[in-house]
């Protein structure tokens, strides 16, 4: 991935192709012919043997599928469904964001699910609610909960426990509906705000405080925990929306980064510039980037030194050049058009838009090839000046690290003071730089790779992911890594 850019979002409009009203069929006519013509990634696939049989037999399922579907939203699932047959990460078909903030239409209910107006409901009094639960003696599921919008009363009913909704707050639900059900065996169902349902295998209850199901957190009302606790802690990390920066202990100091979005750089650099003898004289640094679903290089450069101790090799890539693609990076360096709108209206620093600008110069002689802008498959990072401290870097990682995220990971592991710790990565790297364009009805989008690494076959990331030295199982708790990580790198 080129230097300050790895996941570049940009939405661009089509003019040619079918009617303005938006039909599936046509739609995933359209976007199979777009992924096909642009995405960086089809062509290895469509080399594998097997799979051009593979894709035809696929073709023809999905265009069954979407013969019978007029609802936009199970439309758009489709035909991302459609999209998943390449691989799972780094392209995606979706409703424009605008249209999915319609409150018209972000509400429906799925058309798979029951009627909200039909939705089993539970009677309770909230008083005598609440008076059942000061009676307790134990801590369990049964509770008053808040997840988003929603209040949610927790009441064993039998053999399972019932959660309905107390409080709405600004959703579709109403008072008295079954927002979850949790059997006996732990496993759930839960609602989404669609009224879609979630089966999750398991549900565990944090420090008495906190209810996790599957990838739901609800947190009791009135918590007792500390706000210091561990559990209190871990959402404060996961939750979070910025960088920061904490002193653990005497030894150990942690940095927690949330996302390498270009926009963060500025953030992230500046926190270490604040805390840099903190680092030097810490025995270790702990880097905490789960969750970090990439962004881009730039803002991970200033991590480099502190764990740098051997030159660091980076493997190209190579871009697609289709007419998409080159307007892609073409729009990204005039700072123009849905770029802005998607990043809050913000301009992108000058010097990327000034890398973009070279990109796209070097890729606009040629329609349909992939281009190399290097002569070397291969560069070092070499670095003068090693420092003695930190001695020992754990960087945390899961399954939702992706992308430009993985690249530091690659990057970081090639130190003799880096060990990985966690769970495996998501596997989205060997294709990137992201394309979106926009369908002609307007109210889709496309997204796919226009890049490819130089790293394949031999070395492929995609769906795998890349593996922790040292791996967190199911009975160490999320909220207990950092912990955890602490201990193994004291360990002597």
């Amino acid at each position: 991935m080129k230097k300050l850019i790895t996941l570049i979002v940009l939405i661009q409009l089509s003019y040619n192709g079918f009617s303005q009203t938006c039909d599936c069929k046509a739609t995933l006519e359209w976007a199979k012919k777009v992924f096909e013509e642009n995405d960086a990634g089809f062509s290895t696939i469509m080399n594998m043997q097997g799979k051009p049989q593979a894709y035809k037999i696929h073709n023809a399922l999905f265009r069954q599928k979407v013969e019978t579907i007029f609802d936009i939203t199970k439309c758009a699932s489709t035909i991302d469904e459609w999209m998943k047959f390449f691989r799972s990460g780094h392209l995606r078909f979706a409703v424009l964001p605008s249209i999915v903030n319609d409150t018209n239409i972000e509400n429906q209910p799925n058309e798979d699910s029951k009627s909200e107006k039909k939705w089993e409901k539970i009677d309770f009094n909230l008083e005598e609610f609440n008076s059942y639960l000061l009676k307790k003696n134990t801590s369990d599921f049964e509770g008053v909960w808040v997840s988003g919008p929603y209040e949610i009363g927790i009441r064993k009913i039998g053999e399972e426990y019932i959660g309905f909704i107390i409080d709405p707050g600004t959703s579709n639900w109403q008072k008295g509906q079954v927002k979850l059900r949790i059997k006996k065996d732990r496993s759930a169902i839960y609602f989404m705000g669609d009224y879609s349902e979630e089966r999750m295998e398991n549900t565990q209850l944090w420090e008495a405080d906190y209810l996790r199901i599957g990838f739901i957190t609800l947190q009791r009302k009135s918590s007792l925990l500390s706000p210091n606790s561990l559990v209190a802690e871990y959402f404060k990390a996961i939750e979070a929306t910025e960088p920061y920066f904490k002193k653990l202990d005497e030894s150990t100091v942690y940095i927690r980064i949330p996302s390498f979005n270009p926009s963060e750089k500025v953030k992230i650099d500046s926190l270490l510039k604040i805390h840099h003898l903190d680092i030097l004289n810490a025995q270790n640094f702990l880097i905490d980037i789960r969750n970090n679903s990439g962004g881009g290089d730039s803002s991970y450069e200033e991590l480099i030194p502190y764990l740098y101790t051997n030159p660091i090799r980076k493997i190209g890539i190579e871009y697609l050049a289709t007419e998409y693609n080159k307007k892609m990076w073409l729009d990204f360096a005039n700072n123009k058009g849905f770029i802005k709108e998607l990043y809050g209206g913000k301009d992108w620093p000058v010097e990327m838009q000034k890398e973009c600008q070279g990109i796209y110069e070097k890729l606009a002689p040629y329609d349909g090839e992939f281009v190399s802008l290097d002569d070397s498959p291969v560069k070092e990072n070499v670095i003068d000046n090693v420092y003695p401290f930190p001695k020992k870097i754990g960087i945390l990682i899961n399954g939702n690290v992706a992308s430009t995220s993985e690249q530091f990971v690659l990057a970081a592991r090639q130190s003799m003071k880096v060990k990985l710790f966690g769970t495996t990565t998501y596997g989205a790297l060997d294709m990137s730089n992201l394309n979106y364009v926009k369908s002609p009805c307007g109210q889709f989008y496309i997204n796919f790779a226009s890049s490819r690494s130089k790293r394949l076959p031999e070395n492929k990331i995609d769906d795998i992911g890349l593996q922790p030295d040292y791996y967190f199982d199911k009975t160490i708790k999320p909220y207990k890594w950092i912990d955890k990580t602490i201990e193994i790198l004291n360990y002597k």
